[in-house]
C-alpha cells in the first residue's frame, strides 16, 4: 500500500538541507574538495587556506614559487574543478 505524501530518501534530505541552510556550507565543501583532487596532494598541502565566493576561488599558498607555477594553468585547474563539480560553479581562481 503506497502512502499519497510519501517522498524518498534523496528528497527528504535535499528538504532538510534547503530547510536548515546548509547548501551554501556543503557547497563550499564540495568546492574546495574538488580543488585538492584537481590540484593533487602536493598543492592541497601548500594550500593554506581557501575561500569561495561568489563563484571565485580564493587560494592562499604557502610558496610563491608555486603560486607562479600554477598560474599560467588557473584556465586548467578551473575546468578540472567545474568538471568534477558537474556544473560551472567556479568562474575565476585568485591564487595568493
Amino acid at each position: 500500500m503506497k502512502q499519497e505524501n510519501s517522498k524518498s530518501i534523496g528528497e527528504v534530505i535535499a528538504l532538510f538541507i534547503r530547510e536548515q541552510g546548509l547548501e551554501e556550507g556543503l557547497l563550499r565543501v564540495r568546492v574546495y574538495e574538488a580543488w585538492d583532487a584537481v590540484c593533487g596532494e602536493r598543492v592541497a598541502v601548500a594550500t593554506l587556506r581557501k575561500y569561495y565566493k561568489n563563484k571565485i576561488l580564493y587560494c592562499t599558498l604557502n610558496s610563491s614559487m608555486l603560486r607562479n607555477r600554477l598560474y599560467p594553468q588557473r584556465g586548467q585547474l578551473l575546468d578540472g574543478i567545474n568538471k568534477r563539480l558537474q556544473a560551472p560553479l567556479v568562474k575565476d581562481i585568485v591564487l595568493k
